[in-house]
């Protein structure tokens, strides 16, 4: 009401004098009858009106005033005096020319009662805002004090209710000796590293103040320069405008200190407003006032000593708590300190200092400059103990009240999820003879504590169902304790799970690094301890573990949530939408986030699907792929296909399998072959899952199976018409790795009905078989022909058209000229041979290397073909017979021994 009582008084003090002014018009209007006072006036109008407007501006942004001094900041109060006085002198004065059409003074006034007309209107409706807003936080406030918080708040302690770690002892201490400073200025130290408690201290210390009716006594406030660490100077000016804001909310100061701490503020710095074109440095102007109008400017240190006795004259005790010092620069951090003990090292005020000493002593050792001679460390704790009158220590937090924290928070978390009866965790760590955790050893502070528990109670619900929740709670106590062994543990999957034996460096590394961790990777990596493959623990359970190789990576599948979040809605939706919409999704998806992650998420969910989910996944890569064929692409080729050779491994022996169900795409079998086969062999085809090779023999002779069975039922045109030379000429070796010999004849016979099937299967069979050996290609395209292709059909359709008098085809051209290779190649097989077993004096071997092939020749070729080599197996056996003896007898001659050779 005093305030209202005061911008009464005063508008109508304003009322009165701008009613003085208009009853002496004429006389005013004399004044400025030269055009240069004209000119001075509107400048000086103008400048006026737009300082306010530019002052009010920058406070405003600042945001300091109005959000400290409720609903009537000072600033607004002085200046609705005018306002009001200016809006109610307008309309009930004398009579007056209006809306500018009276001389140069009636029209300065009209300007002034628009903007202040204008500025009552804001400032109407700027409390109008406030008072809405501070309903609704009263009652945000009675809701959230109503409510458990759900995560660990990392919020200080700010009552000694709360305080879990006993520290109400040290806090009674501390204000106990608060109690006894007698006026003089003291800055006090509390020394401890992030996260042991300075801050809840400082709370506490409030807190008890406050409740024992000291309130009176003391003025206590909490000053972060790091909000303000813009530069040197503005922390400065902050603080002192800080402790302004706190004395003028406070009762007990003589009233001509805040003049003063503005004076001294503006004394050691210069506040300028950067207007386009023009800079107005308020200091300087400030100063001119004064010279003009005759005032005394003081120095800074006449303006320190009158605030000095200002506040010896108080009753009241100041305390300010600095916290955060350590996240300043070096050089802000030089600034708090000369802030303490230079330029506001006032009576009655008692800085108390959060710090971690081995930063700040860094920092203040740079205050004396490099120098190589000099102990930098002891140094920086010199110029400490300078600037600290009394160091207190930080008490190091009760190792079993941490235990407690954390157990209590862990419990709480499994109580929970319904895992509590799960997890071993807890039974583990209660045992003094079995624990893995030793907090003091890990250095875990509280901080530490609280974000170890906010990281469980979020990761839980996460991965509950897809990891073992004791080695998620270790895996995680490492995460917040050491990143450095967490990302090392991420990126070392084939070391900890033994699938490289070689490498022994991380063990050593984790023995000299990180020695405290030791027992916790044992636990979570039994393996990895052992010395040779006989001693790894394959007793263990290793459902969900994180040492198991299908399960490792997904203990750090969390690192993208927004993905996994849409991915996991699109494997929940592959049974109950279409197959259209389910491809669209997932070229969305694709499109969205990394292809191996949209890869991963599908295998990782593989054990977890039923047998239509298979069918649909296979059917969306089946879809994938074709339109990357269509537009010759092969960006995910290779991972659909992999994708589609797992899903039909885990859909096994179904018979609706999508890729072997009706029609076959004989380009996608060729390749699903390929990959199952290789796995048998060795190769990898899953890192997520270890895929059981009975399960893949399986699934590839249901593949088999069909494939003989669709040969079998379907014609040439069927099989081959969409697909080029290359891609059938796979398949069909393929099918005659698979298929016995009479029933491959069989088919081949039923599909050559005219000379176009006969060219095309021709073309197909001696294509599968370029993959020969480096010699005798010829020798093995012409065998796998006759083997395939009855002699008497090559003959009707390689003679046809002599009969038909026709030119002889291309076909004809190149199976001729194989014949004559494939002779060629027989001849040279026995001269070959023939200068072998002379040069090593031994039998003759004819069929050395090509016995099969041989065989085949005398069963299927043609008889020319069949005639000659009966032709080198005469001769064979005639060399072995007349001509090997004579070259042994002759050799043993040579060798001296003289037996008998009877033949």
């Amino acid at each position: 009401m005093k305030k209202f009582f005061g911008v009464a008084i005063g508008s109508i003090f304003i009322y009165f004098v701008l009613t003085i002014c208009r009853m002496n018009l004429v006389a005013l209007n004399n004044l400025f009858t030269n055009n240069m006072m004209k000119i001075v006036l509107i400048a000086s109008f103008t400048f006026v009106l737009g300082f306010m407007v530019c002052l009010n501006i920058k406070l405003e942004r600042k945001g300091l005033y109005y959000r400290e001094h409720g609903y009537l900041p000072k600033r607004y109060l002085m200046q609705s005096v005018f306002w009001l006085g200016i809006v109610v002198n307008y309309k009930t004065g004398p009579l007056h020319q209006v809306y500018f059409q009276g001389n140069l003074l009636s029209n300065l006034f009209d300007i002034a009662f628009y903007y202040s007309l204008i500025c009552l209107i804001i400032f109407g409706l700027y409390l109008f805002v406030k008072i809405i807003n501070r309903q609704i936080e009263k009652k945000f406030k009675k809701q959230k004090s109503s409510r458990k918080p759900y995560f660990y708040s990392d919020n200080p302690v700010i009552n000694n209710r709360d305080d879990k770690l006993h520290r109400e002892k040290f806090v009674n201490h501390v204000i106990s000796n608060l109690n006894k400073i007698n006026g003089e200025n003291l800055t006090i130290g509390f020394y401890g590293k992030w996260g042991t408690g300075k801050t809840s201290i400082f709370k506490m210390i409030k807190e008890k103040i406050e409740h024992a009716n000291n309130k009176d006594e003391y003025l206590i406030f909490e000053f972060k320069p790091w909000y303000f660490g813009k530069d040197d100077h503005e922390i400065i000016v902050e603080f002192l405008e800080q402790l302004l804001n706190e004395i003028r909310k406070s009762n007990g100061f003589d009233s001509e200190i805040e003049k003063n701490i503005i004076k001294y503020s503006n004394a050691l710095s210069s506040v300028s407003l950067r207007l386009p074109g023009i800079t107005i440095n308020f200091k300087e102007t400030h100063s001119l006032i004064e010279e003009i109008f005759g005032g005394k400017s003081q120095s800074i240190k006449d303006i320190k000593e009158v605030i000095e006795k200002s506040l010896k004259k108080s009753n009241k005790k100041i305390i300010v708590f600095i916290d955060d010092i350590d996240r300043l620069n070096k050089e802000e951090i030089q600034t708090i300190f000369r802030l303490v003990r230079l330029i506001c090292d006032f009576p009655n005020i008692t800085y108390i200092v959060a710090l971690d000493e081995e930063i700040v002593a860094s920092a203040l050792a740079e205050l004396h400059g490099k120098d190589e001679n000099v102990d930098a460390k002891k140094l920086g704790r010199d110029y400490l103990e300078k600037f600290i009158q009394i160091p207190l220590y930080i008490p190091e937090t009760d190792v079993y009240s941490m235990n407690k924290m954390l157990w209590d928070g862990v419990r709480e978390i499994l109580e929970e999820n319904n895992l509590l009866e799960e997890s071993e965790f807890l039974n583990l760590e209660f045992s003094s003879t079995e624990r893995l955790i030793d907090l003091q050893e890990l250095e875990f502070t509280p901080r530490n504590i609280n974000r170890y528990l906010n990281t469980v109670k979020f990761m839980v619900p996460l991965l509950k169902s897809e990891t073992n929740i004791d080695d998620l709670l270790y895996l995680l106590l490492i995460k917040i304790g050491s990143p450095g062994l967490y990302e090392t543990i991420k990126v070392s999957s084939k070391v900890l799970l033994r699938i490289d034996l070689k490498d022994n460096k991380l063990k050593t590394e984790i023995e000299e690094k990180y020695p405290d961790y030791k027992l916790i990777i044992r636990r979570i990596f039994p393996d990895f301890w052992t010395e040779s493959e006989d001693e790894k623990n394959y007793v263990i359970d290793r459902e969900n573990r994180i040492c198991s190789q299908n399960h490792f990576k997904r203990y750090f599948m969390y690192d993208v949530p927004e993905s996994e979040k849409k991915l996991s809605v699109f494997v929940k939706n592959l049974e109950m939408r279409d197959i259209n919409s389910l491809s669209i999704e997932f070229e969305r998806l694709l499109s969205l986030y990394s292809a191996e992650k949209v890869f991963s998420i599908i295998e990782y969910n593989i054990e977890k699907m039923d047998i239509a989910e298979y069918k649909n996944v296979i059917k969306i890569m089946q879809i994938a792929l074709s339109k990357e064929r269509e537009n010759n692409l092969t960006y995910y080729t290779n991972e659909y296909i992999r994708i589609i050779s797992i899903q039909s491994v885990y859909l096994g022996t179904h018979k609706d399998n999508p890729i072997i169900s009706n029609s076959i795409d004989i380009w996608l079998i060729n390749r699903v072959y390929k990959i199952l086969d290789g796995y048998l062999e060795g190769k990898q085809i899953s890192t997520i899952h270890l895929i059981e090779k009975t399960n893949v023999s399986s699934f590839i002779s249901v593949l088999e199976n069909r494939i003989k069975e669709y040969c079998l039922s379907k014609t040439l045109e069927d099989i081959f018409e969409k697909y080029s030379i290359e891609e059938g000429a796979q398949f069909i070796l393929l099918w005659d790795n698979i298929e016995e010999i009479g029933r491959k004849r069989e088919v081949i016979r039923k599909w050559i009905k005219n000379e176009d099937n006969f060219k095309l299967v021709l073309e197909l069979i001696m294509r599968s078989q370029t993959q020969g050996e480096k010699f005798n290609r010829a020798l093995k395209q012409y065998k796998k022909v006759v083997k395939l292709i009855d002699i008497e059909v090559l003959n009707y359709y390689l003679n046809d058209f002599k009969k038909a008098g026709k030119e002889a085809p291309l076909y004809y051209n190149k199976f001729l000229n194989l014949h004559e290779m494939v002779i060629k190649e027989l001849n040279d097989k026995i001269s070959d041979e023939e200068k072998r077993a002379l040069e090593n004096k031994c039998e003759l071997n004819y069929g050395r290397g090509i016995k099969g092939d041989i065989e085949i020749l005398k069963e299927y070729g043609d008889n020319k073909i069949k005639k000659k080599i009966q032709e080198h197996e005469t001769r064979e056996a005639e060399f072995n017979k007349n001509i090997y003896p004579e070259i042994a007898r002759q050799e043993m001659i040579e060798e001296g021994i003289k037996e008998e050779f009877d033949f």
